[in-house]
């Protein structure tokens, strides 16, 4: 994952890159691969990078000299290919083959409501529109990348994590009670709300807007059920099996190598099987527990075995719990009643040694 923070407009040059560097400061293990700032009269714009598409090219901040528009990024675009081969037939030069370009030149020559209805993927990014004088903040269809965003003295404050706002110089972290009242009732904070009175969340298919002072939102998707009700079990079968393996193989597409989180359980061994569909290499990781009551470790086994793909584990001790504990907490912004936490965690740095992109059976 990638990490930006921004504000805008401009403070004064001698504190636009403080302030700037202060928020990037908490997310720096967001993007370990490269980190850049892009500062003018306008805006201040800055971004982790965790390079997986165009190792080279693809860096962000993202900067056009003929518009002066500017975008952060973070997350990926999928059949982004597709997407650059029709720019290129218009006219539109690519300056490199990252997801972040075309996804850049989409809103410089389309405008945002025509970008929203042609791309897919996870994401958030915020775009500076410099002939409108106009910050979008927006959030991919079913939420995966999460943005925040506050409005504080005349200035929007924007960033992939709650910290990256609260370290924002002189801001006001004044809680939320409502919103831990919530908490307490649902196990999470909901809709737009976050820990904090002066901070929001940009919502799952939202686009915020912020221009001359002001906020505007549109919700530019909505889940619809598309299934007809006649339809026969045979038909939606086929379906599944068509979207699933697009959807797999759309997620594939890297630039370094990729795993797959397999924990045995009917979501992530669907995913295992499309994988071995279109990649022979694909390498699988499993987390082991003493408690036979949680321990999926033996159908994981045995899928990874039936599909022939190399499968790691590890072994879960109550000292590692500890320990990644310690680690979580530093870097939750709001308190989250999800135990996984801690065995995503420790898999994730288990299929680090070995891949730097894996897929997972979260979200079905």
């Amino acid at each position: 994952m990638c990490g930006f923070a921004g504000f805008f407009p401009s403070i004064s040059p001698e504190e636009d890159e403080v302030f700037l560097n202060r928020m990037l400061k908490n997310i720096r293990y967001r993007g370990p691969d490269c980190t850049s700032t892009y500062i003018d009269e306008n805006i201040a714009m800055g971004h982790h990078r965790l390079s997986i598409i165009d190792i080279k090219g693809g860096l962000q901040p993202s900067y056009d000299n003929i518009s002066k528009d500017s975008l952060v990024f973070n997350g990926e675009i999928y059949d982004y290919k597709k997407h650059a081969k029709y720019l290129s037939k218009i006219g539109v030069k690519l300056r490199n083959f990252s997801d972040t370009e075309v996804l850049f030149q989409y809103l410089i020559n389309f405008g945002i409501k025509k970008t929203l209805e042609n791309i897919d993927g996870m994401f958030s990014f915020a775009y500076y529109n410099f002939k409108k004088d106009k910050v979008y903040l927006v959030r991919d269809r079913t939420g995966e990348k999460p943005i925040y965003y506050s409005v504080f003295k005349d200035h929007l404050i924007f960033g992939s994590e709650l910290k990256t706002i609260t370290s924002f110089p002189f801001f006001e972290t004044c809680i939320d009670y409502s919103a831990i009242l919530d908490y307490l009732r649902l196990d999470y904070i909901p809709i737009e709300k976050t820990l904090f009175k002066k901070i929001k969340k940009v919502l799952p298919g939202e686009c915020v807007i912020f221009s001359k002072n002001k906020l505007q939102s549109f919700t530019y998707w909505k889940y619809k059920n598309i299934l007809k009700k006649n339809t026969n079990i045979e038909h939606a079968v086929n379906k599944l099996d068509t979207l699933l393996a697009k959807s797999v193989k759309s997620r594939l597409v890297a630039d370094v190598p990729v795993g797959l989180f397999l924990s045995g359980g009917i979501d992530s061994s669907l995913i295992a099987y499309y994988c071995k569909k279109y990649t022979s290499n694909i390498k699988t990781f499993t987390i082991k527990m003493s408690n036979q009551t949680y321990d999926e470790s033996l159908h994981a086994e045995n899928v990874s075995k039936y599909l022939g793909l190399k499968n790691y584990s590890l072994m879960l001790e109550e000292k590692d719990l500890l320990q990644a504990l310690e680690n979580i907490e530093s870097k939750l912004d709001e308190p989250l009643n999800d135990p996984s936490i801690i065995p995503t965690f420790l898999v994730s740095k288990l299929a680090k040694n070995h891949v730097k992109v894996a897929l997972s059976g979260d979200g079905a």
